[in-house]
C-alpha cells in the first residue's frame, strides 16, 4: 500500500495515480457498454514513469551495499515489469476488440500492479535511505558508550576529534530528512531533539574534563565529588542516548501521517481494547466446544479475530507494555497452530494447548482491565478541552455505546479537576467549589439514569446534558484560572531559584558558611523547579487554547528536561563551590546551567502562549493588591522587612507585566493597538522607580506618616498604571480561541445559578482600601435574531461508519456558525456532505469507481478553498501567533487532500478483490485520510475564527461568526 511520509513519494505517486484513475474511469465505462477509446497515451504515460524507475531501481540495486535492499527490491520490480506487461497486452486486445472481457481483467491486473509496485519501490528506496541516517545515529551512540576508556586529556582530544565528523554527519543527514517530511509534527519533534542534542553535546565534554580532573587530583580525597562528577556524565550521556533514540524512533516512522490526536489514540486502543475481550470470550468458547471443531463458518471467525490481534498489537508500545505483547503473541502462535492440527481428534497436546490459551486469554483480559482502569494514567496525556469534547459526543448521543469513553472522560475532569483545586489557599473558597463539582458529579449519575429511561422524552434528557456541559465548561474555566492565579503569584521571575543558586558559587570560597548557603539555595531550587513544573503541566492541561497538537507534550518534554537537569547542576555547583576559581569546574556548573535556562526560556515563551496575556495581567493586578493590604498591615506592625519583600515581590511583578506586553507589541501589526500599549507601558514604566523610591524611605521609617502617604499615592499610582496596561490589551471579543478568564464577579454570578451555590473569591480588605479601577466584568454580546437553518439534516453516523463519524463531528462543530457572510464555514459544510457521500461508497453502498474517484477530487478541490480562505484571513490578521498559527494548520491539507486522490484511486483498481487483505487495507488507509481531513479542517476553521477577530481594520475580507442561539449559553464556545 501507498505511504507519503515524504515529498519525494508523494510526487511521484501522485501525476501515475491521476493517470491511473482516468483508466479505472474508463474502464468502468465500458462495463456499463461503452466502447473502449484508445489508451495508447495514458497507458504510455503511465509505462514510460514505471521503465524509468525501474531503471533507476536496478542501477541503485547493483550498487547498494544495503542487502536487505538488494533482496527487497527485484520482486518490487518485477512487479511493475509484470503490471507493464499487463498494460500492454490489455491494449493489443482493446485494438482488435474494445470490449474485450481479457482485456479489460488486464487492465484492471495492470493499474493494481503499477499502484503497488511503484508505491513499494519508492518505500523500499526510502526505507534504505533511512537505515543509513539510522547507521550514523548508532554511530553516534556507540561513541558515548566508550567514555569509560578515556584515561586521560590526550586520549579525551582524540574523543573529540573522532566524534565530531561521525557527529556532523547525523546532524547533516537528520536536518536533511527533516525537511523531506510530509508531516509538520514530526518536523516539529526531529528539529527539537536534534537541537537537543546539539546543546547537550558541550556539557558533555566538560563533564569528561571534570571527571579527568577529579580522578588525577591526589588532594581528592571526596569520593562524593568523584560520584557526583560521575553521575553528571552518565546522566548526560543517558540524555544524550535518549535524544538519539527518538530521532531514531521518527526517522523509522512511515505513518505518522495519520496525525490522530493523543485522545483519538486513546479511544482506538480503547476500543480494540473491548474488541479483543469479546473475541477472547469467542474463542474460549470454540475451544471449549468440541462440535465446532469441523465448523468452518467458526473457524473463519477465529481467523478474523487474529487479524484484529495484528491490530491491538500495532496499537500498543512494545517497551511498554512488553508482556502484554509478548502474551499476545503467544496466544496468535498457539491459535494458528490449532487451526492447522486436527482440534477434532481431542488428542492430549489438543486439550494443552486449548487449557494453556484459555488461561492466557483470561491473564491478558486482567491486564488490559488494569490498563482501562488506571484512568489517572489514562487521562494525562488529554487536556480537559479534549475530554470535554469526548463527553459532548457522549452527552449529544448518550445511547450510543461509546464503550464509556464520554463519562469516563466526564469523571477525570471531576477527579483531576479536585486535585488541582488542593492548590487553592483559601479553604472557604476551596470547599465551596468542592460542593459544586461533587454537585456536577451526582448530575452525571442523574444523567445516566435518565438517559437509560425510555419513557423520558429527549427534551428532559437534552435538558440535563446542557446543565452538565454548562458545569463542566465552568470548572474548566474555574480551574484554568485559579493556575493562572497561582502561576502569577509564584513564579513572576521563573529563573530567580538558579540565579541566586549562581551567585553563591560566584563569590564561593572553601568556607563552612558559603557551603550552608549553598545547601539552602539549592534546596529552595530543586523545592521552585518541582513546584513550577507542577503548575505549568497542570495549566496546560487546563487551558483552551493550544497552538499545536504538540504543544502540551512538548510542555510535558520541557517540564521533564527540567526537573531531571535540576539535581545535577546542584552537584556540580556543588563540585564548584569546592574548587573555587577552577574555570573547568565553574564552565561545566555554567554550562548546565545555561542548558537549565534555555529550556525555562522556552517553557515561558510556550506558557505565554497558551496563556491570555490580559487574564494574566489581572492575576498579577489582584496579587498585587493583596500584597498593597499586607504591607498595611505590615505598616501597624512596624515590620519592615515585610515591606521590602513586599515591594520586591511588586516590582517583579511589574517586570512581568512589562514583559508580557512588550510580548504583546511584537506580536501584533496593529499599530492603533501597538501605539496604546506604548503609551500605558511608558506611564507603568514611569511609575515603578518612584513606587520603589517611597518604599524604601518607608521601610526605613515606618512611624514617619508622611513617608506611608507618598508610599500609599505612589502604590496607587502604580495600580492606576496596570489597570491602563490591562485595559490597553483588552480583548473586548470574548469569544476567541485565546484562553479568557473572566473576573470573579462574573465567574460567581455564574455560579449562583447552580443551586445558589455561590463561592466568593474577593480579598479580605482592611480599612487602608486603596483607589484602583474595577476588574473587567464580561458580558455576553446580543446575537440578531435570525431564522436557524436545519440541524438535523446531516445522516446520523452508525459505528461501523468511521468516515460519517469524523464528517458528523465536523458537521456538528462548525454548524454552531450561521453560513451568511463566512465563506469558509460554507465550504466546510460542503466537504461533509461530501465526505458522507464519500462514506457512502467506501462502504459499498452504490458502489461506483467513477463516483469515489470524482468524490475525492471534489474534496481535494473544496479543501484547496479552505486552505486559499484561510491564507486570505492570515495574511490580513495583525496577531503574528494567531496568523502562524493558522498557517501551519492549514499547511497540512493540501498534502492530506493529495493522498486522499491517490488512495481513492488505489480503492478503486481493487475491483474483483473486494475482500482481500489489499483491499481491507487500502479502505483502512482511505479512511485514517479522510479522518486527518476532516480533523485538519476542524483546526483550521477554529483557527481562522480566531484569527478573524484581529483582522486589519482596512482588510477586504468581510467574515461575520454569528453564533446559533442554541450553542449561545456554552460557556467556553467549544462543541
Amino acid at each position: 500500500m501507498p505511504v507519503f511520509h515524504t515529498k519525494t513519494i508523494e510526487s511521484i505517486l501522485e501525476p501515475i495515480a491521476q493517470q491511473i484513475s482516468k483508466l479505472v474511469i474508463l474502464n468502468e465505462e465500458a462495463d456499463n457498454g461503452s466502447p473502449m477509446p484508445d489508451l495508447s497515451l495514458p497507458l504510455q504515460v503511465v509505462q514510460q514513469a514505471a521503465e524509468n524507475l525501474i531503471k533507476v531501481g536496478h542501477q541503485t540495486c547493483e550498487t547498494t551495499e544495503d542487502s536487505l535492499m538488494q533482496n527487497e527490491l527485484p520482486h518490487a520490480l518485477n512487479q511493475v515489469k509484470n503490471a507493464c506487461e499487463a498494460l500492454e497486452m490489455a491494449l493489443v486486445n482493446f485494438k482488435s476488440d474494445s470490449k474485450s472481457p481479457f482485456g479489460k481483467r488486464k487492465l484492471v491486473e495492470g493499474e493494481r500492479g503499477i499502484l503497488q509496485g511503484i508505491s513499494a519501490i519508492l518505500f523500499i528506496l526510502d526505507q534504505s535511505q533511512v537505515r543509513k541516517i539510522i547507521n550514523s545515529c548508532e554511530q553516534v551512540i556507540e561513541y558515548l558508550s566508550i567514555t569509560e576508556l578515556i584515561e586521560k586529556t590526550e586520549d579525551l582530544v582524540t574523543y573529540i576529534k573522532n566524534l565530531t565528523p561521525v557527529l556532523a554527519k547525523m546532524t547533516r543527514e537528520v536536518d536533511s530528512r527533516e525537511k523531506e517530511l510530509t508531516n509538520s509534527t514530526s518536523r516539529e519533534i526531529l528539529c527539537e531533539h536534534l537541537e537537543q542534542v546539539k546543546n547537550l553535546i558541550p556539557s558533555f565534554i566538560s563533564s569528561i574534563k571534570v571527571v579527568l580532573i577529579l580522578n588525577s587530583s591526589i588532594e581528592t580525597n571526596d569520593k562524593q565529588l568523584i560520584y557526583f562528577a560521575v553521575e553528571n556524565k552518565d546522566f548526560l550521556i543517558k540524555q544524550l542516548t535518549y535524544e538519539i533514540n527518538e530521532i531514531i524512533k521518527v526517522l523509522k516512522l512511515t505513518s505518522f501521517d495519520r496525525n490522530l490526536s493523543d485522545h483519538e489514540n486513546f479511544i482506538l486502543l480503547k476500543n480494540e481494547i473491548n474488541n479483543f475481550e469479546s473475541n477472547s470470550k469467542k474463542i474460549i468458547e470454540w475451544l471449549s466446544n468440541k462440535n465446532l471443531a469441523n465448523d468452518s463458518r467458526e473457524v473463519k471467525d477465529v481467523q478474523k479475530i487474529l487479524e484484529n490481534f495484528d491490530t491491538l498489537m500495532e496499537k500498543l508500545d512494545q517497551n511498554e507494555n512488553k508482556k502484554l505483547y509478548d502474551l499476545l503473541k503467544n496466544c496468535q502462535s498457539v491459535i494458528k497452530n490449532l487451526l492447522n492440527s486436527e482440534k477434532n481428534e481431542n488428542n492430549k497436546m489438543g486439550e494443552n494447548s486449548s487449557e494453556f490459551l484459555s488461561n492466557q486469554l483470561n491473564e491478558i483480559m486482567n491486564y488490559l482491565d488494569e490498563i482501562n482502569s488506571a484512568s489517572d494514567k489514562s487521562w494525562s496525556c488529554l487536556t480537559f478541552i479534549e475530554r470535554l469534547e469526548l463527553t459532548l459526543k457522549w452527552l449529544r448521543n448518550p445511547t450510543k455505546d461509546d464503550f464509556q469513553i464520554g463519562e469516563l472522560a466526564a469523571r477525570s475532569i471531576i477527579h483531576d479537576s479536585k486535585k488541582i483545586l488542593s492548590k487553592e489557599t483559601n479553604i472557604d473558597d476551596r470547599l465551596n467549589f468542592e460542593k459544586f463539582i461533587d454537585r456536577c458529579d451526582y448530575m452525571i449519575d442523574e444523567f445516566i439514569n435518565l438517559s437509560n429511561d425510555i419513557k423520558l422524552d429527549r427534551i428532559t434528557v437534552k435538558s440535563a446534558a446542557k446543565k452538565i456541559q454548562d458545569s463542566l465548561s465552568f470548572i474548566i474555566k474555574r480551574i484554568n484560572r485559579l493556575m493562572i492565579q497561582i502561576f502569577a503569584d509564584q513564579f513572576y521571575d521563573m529563573s530567580a531559584p538558579l540565579h541566586k543558586l549562581n551567585e553563591i558559587v560566584q563569590k564561593s570560597s572553601s568556607d563552612q558558611i558559603i557551603e550552608e548557603k549553598f545547601n539552602e539555595a539549592s534546596i529552595d531550587f530543586l523545592d521552585q523547579s518541582e513546584k513550577l513544573c507542577e503548575i505549568t503541566s497542570n495549566l496546560s492541561l487546563s487551558t483552551n487554547y493550544v497552538k499545536t497538537r504538540n504543544t502540551t507534550d512538548r510542555i510535558n518534554r520541557l517540564t521533564k528536561r527540567i526537573k531531571e537537569l535540576s539535581p545535577q547542576i546542584v552537584n556540580s555547583g556543588y563540585t564548584a563551590i569546592k574548587f573555587p576559581g577552577d574555570s573547568n569546574f565553574d564552565e561545566n556548573f555554567q554550562l548546565l546551567s545555561k542548558k537549565w535556562e534555555t529550556n525555562i526560556s522556552t517553557l515561558q515563551k510556550v506558557i505565554d502562549d497558551i496563556i491570555d496575556s490580559e487574564s494574566f495581567i489581572i492575576a498579577c493586578e489582584k496579587s498585587i493588591i493583596k500584597k498593597t493590604y499586607e504591607t498595611q498591615d505590615a505598616v501597624l506592625e512596624k515590620n519592615s522587612s515585610v515591606i521590602v519583600n513586599n515591594a520586591l515581590s511588586i516590582a517583579q511583578k511589574v517586570n512581568r507585566i512589562l514583559k508580557i506586553t512588550s510580548h504583546e507589541i511584537e506580536n501584533s501589526e496593529d499599530k492603533i493597538f501597538v501605539d496604546r500599549i506604548l503609551i500605558s507601558n511608558d506611564k507603568l514604566r514611569k511609575s515603578l522607580p518612584y513606587f520603589i523610591h517611597s518604599a524604601k524611605s518607608l521601610a526605613l521609617d515606618p512611624n514617619n506618616k508622611e513617608n506611608y502617604l507618598i508610599w500609599a499615592s505612589s502604590n496607587e499610582q502604580l495600580i492606576d498604571a496596570i489597570a491602563a496596561v490591562r485595559e490597553s490589551i483588552s480583548n473586548n471579543d470574548n469569544d476567541t480561541n485565546r484562553s479568557f478568564i473572566s473576573n470573579d464577579d462574573y465567574l460567581n454570578s455564574y455560579l449562583t445559578q447552580f443551586d445558589d451555590l455561590r463561592i466568593n473569591e474577593e480579598f479580605s480588605f482592611n480599612s487602608h482600601q486603596p483607589k484602583y479601577k474595577p476588574l473587567p466584568v464580561s458580558r455576553p454580546t446580543p446575537l440578531p435574531d435570525l431564522i436557524e437553518e436545519n440541524e438535523n439534516e446531516f445522516p446520523e453516523p452508525q459505528n461501523n461508519q468511521p468516515i460519517l463519524m469524523a464528517a458528523h463531528d465536523l458537521h456538528y462543530s462548525i454548524n454552531q456558525w450561521y453560513t451568511t457572510d463566512n465563506d469558509i464555514i460554507a465550504v466546510a459544510k460542503r466537504i461533509t456532505f461530501l465526505m458522507a457521500k464519500l462514506s457512502e461508497l467506501v462502504r459499498g453502498q452504490n458502489r461506483s469507481n467513477k463516483k469515489l474517484i470524482d468524490t475525492s477530487k471534489q474534496l481535494y478541490d473544496e479543501s484547496l478553498e479552505i486552505c486559499r480562505l484561510a491564507r486570505l484571513i492570515a495574511e490580513d490578521c495583525t496577531d503574528k501567533r494567531m496568523k502562524l498559527n493558522l498557517l501551519q494548520i492549514c499547511e497540512r491539507i493540501p498534502t492530506i487532500g493529495t493522498q486522499l486522490k491517490i488512495l481513492s484511486t488505489v480503492k478503486a483498481t481493487m475491483l474483483g478483490f473486494q475482500g482481500s487483505k489489499e483491499d481491507a487495507e487500502a479502505t483502512e488507509m482511505l479512511i485514517i485520510n479522510a479522518q486527518n481531513l476532516n480533523s485538519s479542517i476542524k483546526e483550521t476553521i477554529r483557527a481562522a475564527k480566531s484569527a478573524s477577530i484581529k483582522l486589519k481594520t482596512d482588510t477586504a475580507l468581510k467574515y461575520k461568526w454569528i453564533r446559533k442561539k442554541s450553542f449561545e449559553s456554552n460557556i467556553l464556545g467549544i462543541v
